[in-house]
């Protein structure tokens, strides 16, 4: 399938560090803590009755950031 061209967009692969500092970045923005504790708290279930607040969804969606695995 071809790549498609969108004008004005670019594209960027981020490393494992970058992807887990823009995590942290909208955690911090979004609901005033780390990103490391945000996960603690989805982890834990502590969103499970919101789990459809923008903000949650939004870190929810972006989760593989943190999470990233490298294969060697």
């Amino acid at each position: 399938m071809p790549k498609k061209h969108h004008p004005g967009v670019t594209f960027r692969i981020l490393t494992d560090e970058e992807g887990r500092a823009l995590f942290d970045e909208e955690a911090q923005r979004l609901l005033g803590i780390s990103g490391e504790e945000f996960v603690r708290r989805y982890d834990a279930g502590y969103y499970d009755d919101n789990p459809d607040t923008p903000e949650v969804i939004e870190l929810h969606l972006m989760l593989p950031l943190f999470r990233r695995v490298t294969v060697p």
